[in-house]
């Protein structure tokens, strides 16, 4: 079974997914976030293709992947709803999305940060302030997610689409990740077995 981890980062879904014993492919924008993508694979023992890309546009033919997951990208995508309907493309008839993310909308990063539990509080503060400019001028951070992802889903062609509201409980089970206060969602969606996309 192929899967294709979008947004792959440090690698740390794609490597979680080949430990299941799949087929992985990640794509990232950042060559340094590939860089540790690869460290962390070797470190683990796990075969995984990375590549550079665009979430929004994938270099993918349609219908490659039975499973396409992503975590803590969608807040920050331009248009997510082109990034939606690309994972739908690549999709296998039959395949599913999984989608984790927060509403980093409703936040003040640079606020957040100075309260000293904040794991961001020894950060340079211009850096947030440039992060929260940047968060505000994309139209995802105005949005009541995950409902809108979840209608933005269907529109584009999922169907089976549901949400978990808040998968923190299950998930963030060390103190290292107590300390994002806001609900983590866990977002799928099915690609229709008859479809021509």
């Amino acid at each position: 079974m192929c899967v294709l981890d979008v947004g792959t980062g440090t690698g740390f879904l794609a490597i979680l997914m080949a430990q299941s014993g799949y087929c992985v492919t990640g794509i990232d924008s950042s060559e340094k976030m590939l860089r540790e993508a690869e460290q962390a694979a070797q470190i683990n023992e796990m075969s995984i293709h990375f590549e550079c890309g665009n979430a929004q546009q994938l270099d993918f033919a349609s219908n490659t992947f039975e499973v396409v997951v992503s975590r803590n990208l969608t807040w920050n995508l331009p248009n997510v709803t082109a990034a939606y309907t690309e994972w739908l493309r690549v999709l296998k008839p039959g395949g599913i999305l999984l989608n984790f993310d927060s509403n980093y909308g409703s936040v003040n990063f640079a606020a957040e940060a100075e309260k000293k539990e904040n794991v961001h509080h020894k950060l340079d503060k211009k850096i947030l302030w440039e992060c929260e400019n940047l968060k505000k001028d994309l139209s995802i951070s105005q949005k009541n997610r995950p409902q809108w992802d979840l209608q933005c889903l269907q529109r584009v062609g999922f169907v089976d689409c549901s949400y978990c509201a808040d998968i923190r409980p299950m998930v963030h089970c060390s103190q290292d990740m107590q300390y994002d206060t806001l609900p983590l969602f866990a977002l799928c969606g099915y690609k229709p077995v008859y479809c021509n996309m």
